[in-house]
């Protein structure tokens, strides 16, 4: 739940993850927001890149009390819609599922 109703649930995920990781061996923390930033504005809006900008700030927090090895991937990208897309996404500035190199590649980092 969107406890803090910012817009999105992530800093509710990190809350958690951070609360209760000591008690685990393996942790999965899924943040959305990047996601749904890119398709409300688009993913090179300003708006967009602060979430990115705030995700990797919570992603440096949880490395630093995190001891075990972390692994770091995104399951897709985003192109600027150009109106041709999917109508489910037709009022969306950002888009996925082309084939396209842009929402094919992602990163995967491992600390």
């Amino acid at each position: 739940l969107d406890m803090d109703e910012d817009g999105d649930t992530d800093s509710e995920v990190i809350t958690c993850a951070m609360a209760h990781m000591q008690d685990c061996d393996l942790i999965l923390v899924h943040l959305h927001g990047i996601d749904d930033k890119g398709h409300a504005y688009g993913p090179r809006a300003q708006e967009t890149l602060d979430k990115i900008a705030q995700t990797d700030q919570w992603y440096v927090q949880l490395a630093a009390a995190w001891p075990g090895r972390i692994l770091v991937a995104a399951d897709h990208g985003q192109h600027e819609n150009d109106g041709n897309g999917d109508a489910y996404y037709a009022d969306k500035r950002g888009v996925h599922g082309a084939f396209a190199p842009s929402d094919l590649y992602v990163p995967f980092l491992i600390k």
